[in-house]
């Protein structure tokens, strides 16, 4: 039982949680991305014709040049059947997700510390996180990425300390989900299962039929990953090429390696300005807060100290593990998709060191330092925090709009309101364009045509669409311009005289 003044906190941090994550969430991101349109495009195909988008019918969606984790689609997939085709139906689990892995974190940091002030505290700071704020406003697979992690690695501990058979399934089987949950998932939910019962393997030295029962479960549930990973081959095709020892362990694969393993430790992603990727990170601000830095240093010299206590082994040496999703990758590090466990650790240490300190000062300094330390401390809460809103609320979709691929939405609503003269729509193939003609137009009986030298092109029932380093011909009139928000040209489209 939650106390009811922590109870009432709690709910409170919910709250704000949720309206961080809900506000604009049809406008910022500015505009849903191919990534988080083919899952929830899958999944919706599966629900009516009982095949993905390309007639295959798999565990993993077949999304461009390789297979995609399922979950999020699967999930997302009711919202837009109900709430019709839009970032708020594609979107709104991830929000949902979100919000509730502050209830999540603050089960899972009591049940590891048994300190009201430390949990109550982790889910203060993860409802205000930039990184987690970002990520749960994004419909895609790392939006499941914190939720799952927080849930196993909580029936696991629940399971050591109470013995009880049911939170070990219970864990196995959200371990399991999340690895089915993205890619990154695939490396961290093995090796963080592997870490747990390494770390308390005298637990089941106990019973050991347990441990065996934990293993054959956790495989017969990765069945279908098996049987995608011997006929697909495909399966892990861009994850090869951009694997760090693709071409074996050299020197310069080890140097690669250990420059991107210390680059999401550096000051530049964690603190100033995030994933150099603007789709990834918040956006001229860092995942984490400045004023969480010291607490931070302390909560981990602290955990260091409690090495002994297996809870406190364990998320230190989670410390370790973080950067290694994107240090195996020699693609753009460092990488905050791949690194998403940082959520839950950093959130751990500065927890732990915040109410370390205060319980120090209250034990050796007057009332009135720990007052006015207390006062200091919410000023550098408050400035920062608003900071970050104006940046991410009212900077961000302008700065963005060209990642997140902006001017889709306009110029598929504009086909889509004109499709009554439209019979053939020219449009280049580009990337990923085809999902966003499958998702805006899924039902309307339109040919389309990519070769825009096609003499269908020339009919006068063709619409033809360009981007903005593409030239007109003669023959087309122009019908509209399709701008972003910082009123640049995106989209031409013309119809053939």
């Amino acid at each position: 039982m939650i106390p009811i003044k922590y109870g009432v906190v709690l709910t409170f941090f919910l709250f704000i949680g949720f309206l961080l994550r809900i506000y604009n969430i049809n406008n910022n991101p500015p505009e849903l991305f191919a990534d988080e349109i083919a899952n929830s495009l899958s999944a919706l195909s599966i629900l009516k014709t009982g095949k993905d988008v390309n007639s295959r019918l798999l565990p993993y969606f077949f999304y461009e040049v390789e297979l995609i984790s399922p979950i999020y689609g699967y999930i997302s997939a009711p919202f837009v059947l109900i709430f019709g085709k839009s970032a708020l139906a594609v979107r709104l689990p991830a929000v949902l997700l979100g919000t509730a892995s502050i209830f999540f974190i603050y089960k899972l940091i009591y049940l590891i510390t048994n300190d009201l002030n430390v949990s109550i505290c982790s889910a203060l700071i993860l409802s205000l996180l930039p990184w987690h704020i970002h990520y749960s406003r994004i419909g895609w697979q790392p939006a499941l990425e914190v939720p799952l992690m927080i849930i196993s690695i909580h029936f696991f501990l629940k399971y050591v300390k109470l013995f009880k058979n049911k939170y070990l399934f219970l864990s196995i089987l959200f371990f399991v989900t999340f690895f089915y949950s993205s890619r990154a998932s695939e490396f961290f939910s093995p090796a963080l299962l592997f870490l747990l019962v390494v770390i308390n393997i005298n637990k089941f030295k106990i019973n050991k039929k347990n441990l065996i029962l934990l293993i054959l479960f956790y495989f017969i549930l990765l069945t279908p990953f098996f049987y995608t990973l011997i006929t697909q081959t495909h399966l892990y095709v861009r994850a090869k090429r951009i694997f760090t020892f693709n071409n074996g362990i050299t020197y310069n694969s080890l140097s690669v390696f250990f420059r991107n393993y210390f680059s999401h430790f550096s000051s530049s992603f964690l603190f100033i300005k995030g994933d150099s990727n603007l789709r990834y990170s918040p956006g001229s601000h860092g995942l984490l807060y400045w004023w969480l830095l010291p607490f931070v240093i302390i909560g981990i010299f602290i955990s260091i100290l409690k090495f002994k206590d297996n809870n406190y082994k364990f998320l230190t040496i989670c410390l370790f593990f973080y950067p290694l999703g994107g240090s195996l990758t020699n693609d753009e590090c460092p990488r905050a998709t791949r690194s998403m466990i940082g959520v839950i650790i950093f959130c751990f240490f500065a927890s732990l060191g915040i109410v370390s300190l205060f319980k120090l000062l209250n034990k050796f300094y007057k009332r009135e330092f720990f007052y006015l330390f207390f006062l200091i401390l919410i000023n550098a809460i408050v400035v920062e925090f608003l900071f970050f809103c104006h940046v991410y609320f009212n900077k961000y979709p302008y700065i963005s709009a060209y990642e997140w691929e902006y001017g889709n939405k306009k110029m598929f609503d504009w086909i889509l309101e004109n499709s009554d003269f439209i019979n053939y729509l020219c449009i280049n193939t580009s990337r990923s364009r085809y999902v966003y003609r499958a998702f805006y137009l899924f039902d309307k009986k339109i040919d389309f045509v990519d070769n825009l030298s096609n003499p269908l092109c020339y009919r006068k029932s063709a619409v033809i669409v360009i981007s903005n380093d593409q030239s007109p011909r003669e023959e087309w009139q122009l019908r509209t311009d399709i701008r972003d928000l910082n009123n640049n040209l995106v989209f031409s489209i013309y119809q053939a005289e």
